[in-house]
């Protein structure tokens, strides 16, 4: 019985996690470069059941299970003309290179860029779209070619560089790349954002599943808490 209410704990909180990300990924449907998630359920180790007397094997016994990562969906999203010179959108494979405002070199997709209060291109959120060399890039008169070349009436001439490696989503939507060396074979079209690649209708079927599934769980938790609570207060009992 306590097995059984476990397992069925282990399985709500399994899909508490899997409804967390399915919920980030539609709360970013409409946010520019955003790269969906999958949460990944798998089985507690099994363990060998034996019998009390002799410890004879009888069979295996599932604990529960859980989440064993979160995977990032790194495909590419749809692109979407905007107009802005300032946008940049990336067709196939790489990340810009953005400064943080505390000096942090972090990495995205994320290409609605626009000037900010020094004349730079960067994000809404503050972060400076670096060159090859790591220098931010003036937003004035900035104009750019497919294979990532660009100028502007700053007088700076250099290339915006795509990155790839094993990356990392963090918290706040950028990514962390392990071994971060140059992207080839993309094209950096201006004018443009790529938009997300969250799948809505998955995510919303995915979500009202684990919604049901968590609703199981529940139930099958607080039926074994039921049952015990009586079998500690009223089976045995002395009248």
């Amino acid at each position: 019985m306590i097995r059984g209410i476990f397992s069925a704990a282990s399985g709500m909180i399994a899909q508490s996690d899997r409804i967390n990300v399915m919920g980030n990924n539609l709360d970013n449907a409409d946010s520019q470069g955003f790269k969906s998630d999958t949460a990944t359920l798998r089985s507690f180790d099994e363990e060998l059941a034996l019998r009390t007397t002799d410890a004879v094997p009888v069979g295996t016994l599932n604990a529960g299970v859980h989440v064993s990562g979160v995977e990032t969906d790194l495909s590419q999203g749809e692109l979407q003309q905007t107009g802005s010179s300032y946008n940049i959108a990336v067709n196939g494979g790489g990340f810009f290179a953005v400064a943080a405002p505390g000096g942090q070199t972090l990495y995205t997709r994320e290409g609605d860029f626009a000037p900010d209060a020094s004349g730079y291109l960067a994000l809404p959120s503050g972060q400076r779209l670096l060159d090859s060399t790591g220098a931010p890039i003036s937003a004035a008169g900035f104009r750019l070619a497919a294979n990532g070349a660009y100028t502007n009436d700053a007088g700076q001439t250099g290339t915006v560089p795509l990155y790839t490696g094993t990356a990392a989503k963090r918290t706040d939507g950028f990514f962390d790349l392990t071994g971060a060396q140059g992207a080839t074979g993309s094209v950096l079209l201006q004018g443009y954002v790529e938009k997300s690649n969250v799948n809505t209708v998955t995510d919303m079927t995915g979500l009202m599943e684990a919604s049901r599934a968590f609703q199981s769980c529940q139930q099958a938790y607080n039926t074994g808490t039921d049952t015990l609570d009586k079998l500690v207060t009223q089976v045995g009992s002395l009248r």
